[in-house]
C-alpha cells in the first residue's frame, strides 16, 4: 500500500472520530460531565489563587510598607496569571476523573453493539 493511501486513510478516520465528538457534546450526560469538569476546575483555581493571595498578604519579605504593598499586589496578579494559564491543564485533570462516565456514554451512543469492556487488573 502507497504511504500515501494509509495517510489519507488515517485522515479520514481522525476526521471521523473528530465529528463524532463534537456530534457528542449533544448528548445530555456528556454536557453534564463537561461542566463538572469545569466548574470543578474554576472552583480549585479559585482557592489556589485565594489561598496564594492570603500567603503573600500574611508573609512580610520587607519592612518598607509601600515595597511590601508592591509585592503583594505582583504576587496576586503573577498568581492570577499563573491560573489562568493552569486552567486547560486544572480541567484537562478533572475530566480524567470522569473518562470512564464519558467512555460509556460514547460506547453507548455510538457503538451500542459492542460488548462490555473487559476491565483492567491493578497489576
Amino acid at each position: 500500500m502507497p504511504v500515501n493511501y494509509q495517510i489519507k486513510v488515517m485522515i479520514n478516520n481522525m476526521l471521523k472520530a473528530f465529528s463524532k465528538g463534537i456530534d457528542q457534546l449533544s448528548d445530555k450526560n456528556t454536557r453534564k460531565f463537561l461542566w463538572l469538569a469545569v466548574l470543578a476546575a474554576i472552583g480549585t483555581l479559585i482557592v489556589l489563587w485565594i489561598a496564594l493571595g492570603e500567603i503573600l498578604t500574611r508573609t512580610a519579605i520587607t519592612d518598607i510598607s509601600w515595597l511590601e504593598a508592591a509585592i503583594d499586589i505582583l504576587g496576586g496578579a503573577t498568581a492570577l496569571v499563573l491560573t489562568w494559564f493552569l486552567f486547560p491543564a486544572t480541567v484537562s485533570a478533572v475530566v480524567g476523573f470522569f473518562l470512564e462516565d464519558i467512555a460509556a456514554a460514547v460506547e453507548a451512543k455510538h457503538y451500542p453493539a459492542l460488548p462490555a469492556a473487559v476491565g483492567q487488573s491493578l497489576a
